[in-house]
């Protein structure tokens, strides 16, 4: 029953992030996160019960959403959840790529840039 709820939960976090504009969304932003976004806000110093439980909903949400690469210009590749099996690669951060985006890991043909690839991260991943 346990994840069930939180199931049922996700949904209503995933119907935030599809619906930023519609009463209730726009309502829980002005009170817990007026200055980020839903998936990158926290629960806010004295939340309500239902921020609360929304918030577990999206713990359920965020274990498996994952961004869309399309073009690539907007995925970081350090900070953005973007290979299915690898989540964040925070850990691999390098601060002279601290700013790169997936983009910058694709040759002008359209191709991976292999090179490129192995340099950056462990085999494990390639």
């Amino acid at each position: 029953m346990k994840a069930f709820i939180q199931a049922m939960l996700a949904k209503q976090a995933w119907r935030l992030t599809q619906s930023p504009h519609s009463l209730v969304a726009s309502l829980l932003k002005a009170r817990y996160f007026s200055h980020s976004t839903f998936l990158n806000a926290g629960k806010g110093h004295h939340p309500s019960l239902v921020c609360t439980r929304i918030s577990w909903g999206k713990e359920l949400l965020m274990s498996g959403i994952r961004k869309k690469v399309g073009d690539s210009t907007s995925i970081s590749i350090y900070t953005d959840t973007w290979i299915s099996r690898c989540g964040k690669l925070a850990y691999l951060s390098n601060p002279s790529y601290q700013k790169c985006f997936v983009s910058s890991l694709i040759a002008s043909n359209g191709a991976w840039d292999v090179i490129k690839l192995y340099t950056l991260f462990p085999n494990n991943i390639c």
